[in-house]
């Protein structure tokens, strides 16, 4: 809890809700991080960036891990079957080994990198560079601590 107490105090109320569910439920701690992330930052954060993020781009976009008879199976798992001392999705690794190839299986969890070192070191940075020392942003970019 004490991750919390920095924060505003409209937002440690909410997360304190969340917290004392999990509590009151017996969670263990990787049941009340996921608990935490469905009630608070999935909902209310990232999936409405996807969301939108997708239909700018006239995507559809589907989620098929947030069904909630997938969560329910999912929220009683044993946590050797959630998490390994290398990887997470234990199960979900184990159930598609024979279908996907080996790298994918033992690949690490991603998110949604960005390539930004690579972009940096191609024609992005020069364009970076150039901004940065033009005179004109001299009073945007606090140019001493970069």
């Amino acid at each position: 809890m004490k991750s919390i107490l920095n924060m505003p105090k409209g937002i440690q109320n909410i997360l304190s809700k969340i917290y004392d569910q999990a509590k009151v439920n017996n969670y263990d701690y990787v049941n009340t991080m996921q608990h935490v992330d469905i009630n608070s930052w999935l909902e209310c954060d990232i999936l409405q960036k996807a969301d939108k993020t997708s239909m700018a781009q006239s995507i559809e976009l589907r989620v098929p891990f947030l069904d909630r008879e997938v969560l329910e199976i999912a929220k009683n798992l044993k946590l050797n079957q959630k998490i390994s001392d290398s990887n997470t999705k234990v199960l979900l690794r184990e159930a598609f080994k024979d279908i996907l190839p080996q790298h994918m299986v033992q690949k690490k969890k991603l998110g949604f990198p960005i390539p930004i070192r690579v972009w940096l070191k191609q024609d992005l940075g020069e364009v970076v560079r150039n901004t940065i020392n033009d005179p004109q942003v001299d009073n945007i970019i606090i140019k001493n601590i970069l």
